[in-house]
């Protein structure tokens, strides 16, 4: 049975979801984190993004790495279990297992808050 096919942008909700609660840090948390990067955020827009009723910007997506101390694919790849996503104009795709698989080196997480 084939899985069901999410919207890419649900994809980014549900890891924003997740990378906040391993963090253990509250919607206000991240506004705060991210007006400190620069962004115009409220918990507000957290809890948009993280239902889906918000997409993020490629600037966002950086911001919110720096600001939840994980890595971009933390919040941009899917799970093994999300690997089918549709983008904005419907068109269905499967992303490759692969991207599952990639974490950041300890190194890396370490110096991303440099």
């Amino acid at each position: 049975m084939p899985m069901r096919a999410i919207p890419y942008s649900e994809l980014i909700a549900r890891n924003l979801r997740a990378a906040r609660a391993a963090a253990k840090l509250t919607q206000d948390d991240v506004a705060e984190r991210m007006n400190a990067l620069g962004f115009t955020w409220w918990a507000q827009t957290v809890s948009r993004v993280e239902n889906n009723h918000r997409e993020v910007t490629v600037a966002e997506i950086l911001g919110l790495a720096v600001a939840l101390e994980t890595g971009i694919t933390g919040l941009m790849h899917p799970a093994a279990d999300w690997q089918h996503v549709t983008l904005p104009d419907g068109f269905e795709v499967v992303l490759p297992a692969s991207w599952t698989a990639y974490q950041p080196s300890e190194t890396w997480k370490r110096n991303q808050l440099r």
